[in-house]
């Protein structure tokens, strides 16, 4: 790629190649040659639509598990090499460079990069102790990834922070984290809690929908919804409703299509019909796509 192109051409050929892989007019391997390529180069704007798309392409084109780790071994060698180049973080950083920093390290250490992780996880242990202690932009997602690769302990101590913080923006943060560990024992912790009536109702609703609306809790998180809808439904208020219901439409699989109509056709809630079609269109748009381009996805990963 042409170095010297603005981050707006950058993000303009992206964008497009991005736009012709979903209209089934272009291959996931295209998308993904030329998003290494600007993976040298980004501005914090590239990255961050970047960031996104692949996470598209692991969470609803990867179908298997071997595809997804395939995914997050392309992200380690391409993202994980660049948040390696950048080296230590210092005080004269501008304001873009350390959106950079951040967003490298979110890609990379939520794919396992050993070094990206390891600095996650030093930020994260100033963060518990005094959040005003460390650089926001950077910590904000150095805590996600702690958080995404995090144990017992760790959720012990965030659990801790969203009860007793003095700063009701850091008992939010540490709250919410709760719903994005993705071991499946504080999953469950998770959404006990949630509908256990110590946290807001609207707070309810958001972290039922955060563990329903990610790939490797949300099976349990639906699960959930079936075995305790009585708990759910008493803290859903008409404003969150709509959002739990919409958030199923990220599920990708064909028995989704109609078990999620027929639930919430006999699980009574304040969304519209509308809401519940918008959902099953998702699920729908997500097995089309994956139809469409797996098989691209896996030629592509073998031929690396």
């Amino acid at each position: 790629m042409e170095t010297d192109l603005t981050p707006e051409e950058r993000l303009s050929l992206i964008g497009d190649q991005w736009a012709l892989m979903r209209a089934g007019q272009g291959k996931v391997g295209a998308y993904l040659k030329l998003a290494q390529a600007v993976a040298g180069d980004a501005s914090s704007s590239v990255l961050g639509m970047v960031s996104s798309q692949v996470g598209t392409v692991e969470n609803r084109i990867a179908g298997t598990d071997t595809e997804r780790e395939g995914m997050k071994a392309w992200v380690r060698q391409t993202f994980g090499s660049r948040y390696a180049a950048l080296g230590k973080a210092t005080a004269e950083e501008s304001p873009e460079q350390k959106r950079v920093r951040a967003q490298l390290l979110r890609l990379a250490g939520e794919a396992g990069d050993e070094a990206a992780l390891a600095e996650a996880r030093a930020i994260t242990a100033k963060w518990l102790v005094d959040p005003a202690s460390v650089e926001p932009t950077v910590a904000g997602e150095a805590v996600n990834v702690a958080v995404h690769h995090g144990d017992a302990a760790l959720y012990e101590k965030m659990l801790g922070i969203s009860e007793t913080a003095k700063d009701p923006q850091v008992r939010s943060e540490a709250l919410y984290r709760l719903a994005w560990f993705h071991d499946l024992a504080l999953v469950k912790r998770t959404l006990d809690y949630a509908v256990s009536g110590k946290v807001r109702n609207q707070d309810s609703a958001g972290m039922v929908a955060e563990e329903l609306g990610d790939r490797d809790s949300r099976d349990l998180a639906w699960q959930y919804l079936h075995e305790n809808w009585e708990k759910v439904v008493a803290q859903l208020t008409p404003e969150s409703t709509s959002g739990l219901v919409g958030v199923t439409g990220q599920f990708c699989s064909a028995e989704k299509l109609t078990e999620v109509p027929e639930f919430f056709a006999t699980h009574k809630v304040a969304a519209t019909e509308a809401t519940v079609k918008r959902a099953v269109s998702g699920i729908q748009d997500c097995l089309d796509l994956r139809a469409a381009q797996e098989g691209n996805l896996r030629e592509w990963l073998a031929g690396r």
